[in-house]
């Protein structure tokens, strides 16, 4: 079954409630980064609550979690897409955390101290920043305080993501689940119904897929489905960019390049595809540059 992200209303107690299941992306995350379960947790918590949070405005294109932390893992940065698409990163991606201890140990690798910022991107390129202190380091929580200080609303926030070892040293890593839900409530909403489902949410209870997910956290009140949507890990980097990048360099330093060690590389940090460039695409590279430049006016 494909990811999927879900938007709901519960009409009568007046909540919102969108629900994501992204084990699939989760995966390809792990995989492209070679990821160890220390890193692996976080991560995969972060691109769900970008997910989570770019569907909570209508007409946003593109959502960014930016954690700095003085944790072990130093940070990490998620991106969340309108296309369905989400990618992200982490800064040190060998942290090692026992997986029997993983509930316990969750929130150690980014730790409470640092920040989180966003970047939200709506229709025609605005952009909104904002930046809060971290609560806890488990994503969950800090996103609850994202919320709060930037829409001033309740929310509740649960992200969940189980692994399994296929080896002894937990070096290859399975998701047995990826799943989150975020809760927020419409300005005249039963305060109780939310904490009720709020509790629900927080705890996320295990289920198959992010409909049956949407169900059981929605219990006896009625739902109505706003939207859903595929999801995928799937990053924008490409050739053209990756050779925009290294003309930033200037024609000097890529034909030194040509010359040794003969070829250039560049990795994509959100993805981890290389890009290598021989000798005779770097000096394509410059002579498509100088040509340019020759044809402008000046």
């Amino acid at each position: 079954m494909s990811d999927r992200v879900i938007r709901a209303l519960l009409p009568d107690p007046g909540l919102r409630l969108t629900v994501v299941d992204a084990r699939r992306s989760v995966a390809e995350a792990i995989a492209r980064h070679q990821l160890r379960a220390g890193a692996a947790v976080p991560l995969g918590r972060a691109l769900m609550g970008a997910v989570l949070l770019l569907h909570q405005r209508p007409k946003s294109e593109r959502l960014t979690l930016q954690f700095s932390s003085q944790g072990p893992l130093r940070g990490l940065v998620a991106d969340a897409y309108a296309g369905g698409a989400v990618r992200g990163y982490v800064h040190v991606p060998t942290i090692r955390f026992p997986l029997q201890d993983m509930d316990r140990l969750a929130h150690a690798g980014l730790g409470r101290q640092g920040v989180v910022g966003t970047v939200r991107e709506m229709e025609g390129g605005r952009l909104e920043q904002g930046q809060t202190d971290l609560a806890t380091g488990g994503v969950d929580r800090d996103l609850e305080l994202v919320i709060e200080r930037s829409e001033g609303e309740r929310s509740a926030f649960g992200l969940e993501v189980a692994l399994r070892a296929k080896d002894e040293e937990e070096e290859q890593l399975n998701v047995v689940r990826a799943q989150g839900a975020c809760l927020l409530g419409l300005p005249d909403h039963d305060p109780y119904a939310f904490d009720a489902v709020g509790r629900l949410v927080r705890s996320l209870p295990l289920t198959a897929s992010a409909e049956t997910l949407l169900a059981e956290l929605a219990g006896d009140f009625a739902v109505e489905v706003l939207d859903e949507q595929p999801l995928e890990f799937r990053c924008r980097c490409s050739l053209e960019r990756a050779s925009s990048t290294l003309l930033l360099l200037g024609e000097a330093d890529l034909l030194s390049l040509a010359a040794e060690p003969g070829y250039a590389e560049i990795t994509c940090h959100y993805c981890g595809h290389n890009y290598r460039f021989e000798k005779d695409a770097l000096t394509l590279l410059v002579t498509t540059s100088l040509e340019a430049k020759a044809g402008k006016p000046s």
